[in-house]
């Protein structure tokens, strides 16, 4: 994933000298754009033609023209193709030669904000689907913890007795012994 970082420049030789210092850095993909000495005097035909060049070097139109704009005045633009994690060094070197207002607004990032208690929506700037503390209670309706006496839909949780399920539904117990796993298999208890 590349950056496009570009500047103009207030004359030819700071652009040369921005060109040629990340010419040397290693940068690849770069383009410097300047009014052609022959067309100082042209009108609109020359605007239009460092449009074109703008765009050729992958600017998208409406920046283009306000960077054409610039150029026609007498400035000189360098734009690179930054590769991912070499943008700021780019940054630091353009801005070294003394760029001039571009007349575009550099674009503001926001620093995304890292929530310990929803990480995965931190992680990938996702919204929260809900705010409740207790989603699968607010989805149900069931109480997540229960308090007061312990009673759920007005049925007592506990039962007294030792079969509490059977006891509610009024089903008959299938072992009548308190520990049938051990009795059936004549493990001794354990205490």
């Amino acid at each position: 994933m590349n950056q496009k970082v570009t500047r103009i420049y207030g004359t030819q030789a700071q652009a040369m000298g921005a060109y040629n210092e990340l010419k040397n850095l290693g940068y690849e993909d770069l383009v410097m754009v300047s009014r052609p000495a022959s067309r100082q005097g042209a009108g609109t035909g020359s605007r239009d033609e460092v449009v074109s060049e703008l765009m050729r070097a992958h600017i998208l139109e409406s920046d283009a023209e306000v960077y054409a704009e610039r150029i026609v005045q007498g400035g000189s633009l360098v734009t690179v193709d930054a590769v991912f994690g070499t943008a700021l060094k780019a940054t630091q070197v353009m801005d070294s030669f003394d760029p001039v207002d571009s007349g575009i607004a550099a674009p503001k990032y926001k620093m995304p904000v890292w929530d310990e208690a929803h990480p995965f929506s931190s992680a990938f700037q996702l919204p929260l689907l809900t705010s409740t503390r207790l989603p699968f209670e607010a989805m149900w309706g069931i109480p997540s913890v229960l308090t007061g006496r312990n009673f759920f839909s007005g049925v007592p949780l506990t039962l007294p007795g030792g079969t509490p399920f059977s006891s509610m539904l009024g089903l008959p117990t299938l072992m009548s012994k308190a520990t049938p796993f051990s009795s059936m298999f004549g493990l001794p208890l354990l205490r």
